[in-house]
């Protein structure tokens, strides 16, 4: 159901100069900023093809 909402109504949630969507994060009333220890990130990004033969009858 929100799907169909949001649809009808792209325009005023993804094109406007603040859609309604973004104003939670622009509201410092909303916003709390925590403290978190640093991390460091490492990402593994892999590729995979497997091949399957299905035979034709």
């Amino acid at each position: 159901m929100a799907h169909n909402e949001l649809a009808k109504q792209a325009d005023q949630y993804l094109v406007a100069a603040n859609p309604p969507l973004l104003e939670w994060f622009l509201d410092d009333g909303l916003c709390v900023e925590l403290p978190v220890p640093r991390k460091q990130r490492q990402l593994r990004v892999a590729y995979s093809v497997e091949a399957t033969d299905v035979p034709c009858e």
